[in-house]
């Protein structure tokens, strides 16, 4: 696991990873909600202030960032194939 963001409710808890996906697991039972993959290895994520978008950074299969619908999960765009390494990404 690289990164690790709480839905803004608390109820849920974002991580990302190596194995290029982004999963989301209850914060309550800690039991996987669902997951889906980015095409890169996932740096980091941060929630949206409303908790509609989740930006990922990513590294691999094209430098770049994904944001995520955390409903549904999809994702909903994605700005690949610039160059450097985004290690952080935030709301404000």
């Amino acid at each position: 696991m690289t990164g690790v963001s709480f839905s803004p409710d608390n109820s849920t808890i974002a991580t990302c990873s190596k194995d290029a996906s982004v999963k989301f697991w209850s914060a309550s039972t800690y039991k996987l909600k669902g997951q889906v993959g980015i095409g890169g290895q996932g740096l980091s994520l941060s929630y949206s202030p409303d908790g509609k978008k989740l930006a990922v950074s990513m590294y691999g299969g094209g430098n770049g960032l994904a944001m995520i619908d955390p409903h549904t999960p999809a994702v909903i765009s994605q700005a690949k194939g610039y160059c450097g390494v985004n290690i952080c990404c935030a709301y404000s």
